[in-house]
């Protein structure tokens, strides 16, 4: 709809130039968090990021998978914003933006994850009689 104004908020974000208190909403965040889950992945993948990425105070994206220890960040350069994909517990997101580093194994602590089961190997399919 022409002239409207549509406003998302995030599972999390960072802020340093907070808006009048009062409002409800923050228009200048620096980083924005989503958790994924199944009912929000679409909205949080799509629209929700599109909007956020046109927000000219924003550096970063970052998108937390639930199920596995994976964080996608949407970093912007000074042509566009370029995915970078943080996996494993061990792995640790750098966030210069906000002067921050942010370990996965803080973001996933207490959690559980199934275990990986490893791709078949095609050599394993071979049929013996």
């Amino acid at each position: 709809m022409p002239g409207h104004t549509r406003y998302y908020y995030p599972d999390a974000s960072v802020v340093c130039q907070p808006n009048p208190q009062g409002d409800s909403f923050e228009n200048q965040p620096v980083a924005v968090f989503e958790v994924l889950s199944r009912g929000t992945r679409r909205i949080d993948e799509g629209e929700k990021k599109d909007a956020h990425l046109t927000i000219p105070s924003l550096a970063v994206y970052a998108l937390i998978e639930q199920s596995t220890p994976t964080i996608v960040i949407y970093r912007r350069t000074d042509q566009q914003f370029i995915p970078e994909v943080y996996e494993g517990i061990d792995a640790v997101v750098p966030l210069s933006e906000i002067g921050v580093e942010l370990p996965l194994a803080d973001i996933y602590q207490g959690m559980e994850f199934p275990p990986e089961v490893p791709e078949a190997d095609e050599s394993d399919d071979r049929n013996t009689e």
